[in-house]
């Protein structure tokens, strides 16, 4: 797949099969997110694989899926089969700004895990406390974000806005996702 083609195809997606990813998916998510963008090339993050069917489970209660539509969140049998933690290390950038250098590197999984086939959604809404007691984390490790992953159960497709920028499902189940115009966007000088 073409890195534009990817760009333009790639939406959240909240409903996946029960097919396993493969575990050289995630190494190789991960080893490609390591070249995302580091302010000042620090390289604060650390991540987790978390792909074993009974803490996928676990996690799964502390995750909220949809801000616009709380039903959109997938049942019990349309949930992701893996997630890849991604934590900000203190001990390599003390003032635990890691937003950016998060964003990059989420960006680049989101990314390829489209190129791989993969379908992505990128929780910040989590019980942060929560899972990194479960995941017994050190202390100067914090969780940033889970990125779910699976092979989607779900169609979506981005539109122009009209007006509103909620992202809804159509009579279809087609999950539709409005961007912004080009010219809302683009300021001219």
């Amino acid at each position: 797949m073409e890195l534009l083609e990817a760009i333009l195809q790639r939406r959240t997606k909240r409903k996946f099969t029960d097919k396993k990813v493969p575990h050289e998916f995630l190494e190789k998510l991960v080893d490609c997110a390591r070249y995302a963008p580091a302010g000042a090339n620090r390289q604060p993050l650390k991540y987790i694989f978390l792909e074993e069917e009974s803490l996928v489970k676990k996690i799964f209660p502390y995750t909220k899926w949809s801000g616009y539509h709380p039903e959109d969140a997938p049942n019990e049998n349309e949930q992701p089969t893996a997630y890849i933690a991604i934590l900000g290390d203190k001990n390599i950038k003390p003032n635990e700004n890691f937003e950016i250098d998060a964003g990059a590197a989420g960006t680049i999984i989101s990314l390829v895990a489209e190129d791989l086939g993969l379908s992505s959604c990128w929780l910040g809404s989590i019980d942060k406390k929560e899972l990194a007691k479960m995941f017994n984390l050190d202390d100067n490790l914090v969780l940033l974000y889970l990125i779910a992953l699976g092979y989607s159960d779900q169609k979506a497709r981005a539109h122009d806005a009209k007006g509103d920028i909620k992202y809804y499902t159509d009579a279809e189940g087609v999950l539709n996702v409005p961007k912004r115009p080009m010219d809302e966007i683009l300021i001219k000088l």
